[in-house]
């Protein structure tokens, strides 16, 4: 520490570049929800010669999906100012990534590229969502912190929240 201030680690910065120079337009990885990017890094030999970023979560991190959004997005455009912009999220990192490509949509920008990685978009419901028997089984789906079927009220309340609440993402 000097001064009062605490030193920030290179890895702990919102944007961590994997790989700043390269062919073709970069990819901003979104963060899962550990919010640290560096988990992408095994991920760069595959994916060509092309500037790869992660987008880290604020220390201390947002309270809700809109204050990270836009974060994200001026992070993004420091390094990028114009579209194609080309996402990927992995686990909660998809959910935010789709938040952030719907942002960059709003704005008029290009999206040229959003994967999701074990993810899914947000529908913006907060109503539970019926969960499906297996296919060829007589048995519902369990949920995995309870042995009760997970459409139970018992076994809604033991799901992970997000911090914050409901995350409403809606398309562009």
């Amino acid at each position: 520490m000097t001064g009062g201030q605490a030193a920030v680690l290179p890895d702990t910065e919102v944007l961590l570049p994997l790989r700043t120079t390269g062919a073709g337009v970069p990819l901003f990885c979104v963060h899962p929800l550990s919010g640290l990017g560096w988990c992408y890094a095994g991920l760069l030999p595959y994916l060509g010669r092309r500037p790869v970023y992660c987008l880290q979560a604020r220390r201390p991190p947002a309270c809700d999906l809109p204050a990270m959004v836009a974060g994200h997005l001026a992070s993004i455009r420091e390094v990028q100012p114009d579209g194609p912009y080309q996402l990927m999220g992995w686990s909660a990192g998809g959910s935010i990534a789709h938040a952030v490509a719907c942002g960059l949509q709003r704005e008029g920008a290009d999206v040229g590229f959003l994967a999701l990685l074990d993810s899914f978009p947000s529908t913006g419901s907060t109503r539970p969502r019926r969960i499906p028997r297996v296919t060829g089984s007589t048995s519902p789906v369990r949920s995995r912190a309870t042995s009760a079927p997970a459409t139970t009220p018992a076994a809604r309340r033991t799901r992970p929240r997000p911090c914050c609440g409901a995350w409403p993402v809606t398309g562009a």
